[in-house]
């Protein structure tokens, strides 16, 4: 694995319900290892800190994590972007994944990071039927006052923003992987058991 690739914060948003799972799906186990700790080393390459963004009062400090606090809870992934901008500082950059993601391939990651140009301020993937994919994407620190505004407002899509932002020509929105699995982020166990069995045969 290469040694120089770029390093940047990393937040993952586990401020969900996990009403599917029928437990909190951060701390499901897979070989073991509790799901949001088994995101945060798949993105290690790439990490130079990493975050998690949880509901008030909740802490992931047992799997050295840190923990932020989700600012509007119940916005869902927008309210995660939301609390990152604001946590992240003069960083130019940052990534946002969900602490369900099962997989992710270097070759994802890097291909996110190189269609960054200077007037795009997010990039992530996008499903052929036009499906976005908001929680394996980067964003510039510089969207906080658009995020601020969509919080504020009665639309509270982050893909819905993706879009909007793409049609201005100020996010690119690229062709998904050939390689993306059947799922990269899991709602319920069987899910969760499909896709590490995806995987497992590989």
């Amino acid at each position: 694995m290469p040694h120089d690739r770029e390093r940047l914060p990393v937040y993952l948003a586990a401020g969900g319900q996990s009403s599917r799972f029928g437990s909190p799906k951060s701390r499901a186990l897979v070989a073991g290892e509790p799901l949001i700790q088994r995101v945060a080393r798949l993105l290690q390459p790439w990490t130079s800190t990493v975050h998690a963004v949880a509901a008030p009062g909740a802490s992931f400090a047992d799997l050295n994590l840190h923990t932020i606090p989700d600012l509007h809870p119940g916005a869902g992934p927008l309210a995660a972007l939301h609390a990152a901008l604001h946590h992240v500082g003069n960083a130019a950059w940052l990534l946002l994944a969900s602490c369900d993601t099962i997989v992710v391939e270097p070759h994802w990651i890097d291909t996110l990071l190189a269609a960054r140009s200077p007037n795009t301020m997010a990039v992530a993937f996008q499903h052929p039927d036009g499906a976005v994919e908001p929680l394996l994407a980067v964003y510039r620190s510089t969207l906080r006052d658009e995020v601020n505004n969509c919080v504020a407002g009665e639309h509270r899509s982050l893909s819905g923003m993706l879009r909007a932002l793409a049609a201005r020509g100020e996010a690119t929105l690229l062709t998904l992987p050939a390689d993306w699995p059947p799922f990269v982020h899991v709602n319920t166990p069987a899910e969760l058991a499909q896709g590490v069995s995806h995987r497992n045969n590989d």
